[in-house]
């Protein structure tokens, strides 16, 4: 049982350092194989649903833009990418993706991974974001983003998602998001995205964020959102779409700018 032994931990042995030889040897090769496993893992544990395709958003698109894009979360189960890149309604399709990856402190979305590798293999630009809770520190909540999402050269900048109060007073509110953006645009050497409403925007955050890119949300009124004193760059104007390779009801959104303006917005 020991030569037995000592024979199968030789054996392991020579099949890492073969291996390390390959990685060295053939970088690029390596990588490629270590790509289509990851993505036969991702598959194995998400399954993909028998997902749906369609012919149309079936919802209006505010006119006049022509880059759009869909944000999703756990809610919309498992997605298929391919499907989702594909879709073409005339000259429409969808170009971006945001992802949700935390809230809070210890939540953590269950599609994140599946999501954040499936959008960008289907080859739109992605971006995380971080569902903020007011009741909870600002450093805790950045930490623990931190913790869960890594970007890489081309993605967007992530995106503080804050459009409840729970209680807490504007200036802690305010108090608390400005640690967290501090924190990520610290990290990850990219400014942050802010996404809320635009009464919410107004009456809790106004002038001391206007130097920060903003997301913002408004339904059924097709008229372009207007906000004293800050441009926005993307607009969620609908949360009942129909994309292919999605299940449910998903919300749609605009940027504000051509195709070179979305790529340099993302991290260098």
């Amino acid at each position: 049982m020991r030569l037995v032994g000592r024979f199968l931990s030789i054996l392991l042995l020579s099949a890492f350092l073969l291996a390390c030889v390959y990685v060295y040897q053939y970088p690029q090769a390596s990588l490629a194989y270590f790509q289509r496993v990851k993505k036969k893992v991702v598959r194995y544990f998400y399954p993909p649903n028998q997902t749906k395709r369609y012919q149309t958003f079936k919802t209006r698109l505010p006119a006049n833009y022509s880059l759009h894009g869909i944000d999703v979360s756990h809610y919309q189960g498992s997605i298929d990418w391919e499907m989702v890149s594909d879709m073409k309604v005339g000259e429409d399709s969808i170009s971006f993706a945001f992802i949700k990856a935390t809230e809070g402190v210890g939540y953590f979305d269950k599609y994140f991974l599946q999501n954040w590798q499936g959008s960008k293999e289907s080859g739109l630009l992605r971006g995380a974001y971080h569902y903020f809770r007011p009741d909870m520190g600002g450093e805790e909540q950045a930490r623990h983003f931190i913790n869960h999402v890594y970007l890489e050269q081309g993605d967007l900048p992530p995106v503080l998602d804050i459009e409840e109060t729970r209680e807490t007073s504007s200036p802690k509110l305010r108090q608390e998001a400005q640690k967290f953006l501090d924190i990520l645009e610290k990290h990850y050497g990219i400014t942050p995205i802010i996404y809320t409403s635009r009464v919410f925007y107004q009456e809790h955050l106004g002038k001391a964020f206007r130097r920060y890119p903003l997301w913002v949300a408004q339904y059924k009124n097709l008229k372009t959102p207007q906000i004293t004193g800050h441009k926005w760059l993307f607009w969620q104007h609908s949360y009942e779409a129909t994309v292919s390779g999605i299940n449910v009801p998903v919300d749609l959104n605009v940027f504000a700018g051509e195709w070179q303006d979305l790529k340099n917005l993302c991290k260098k």
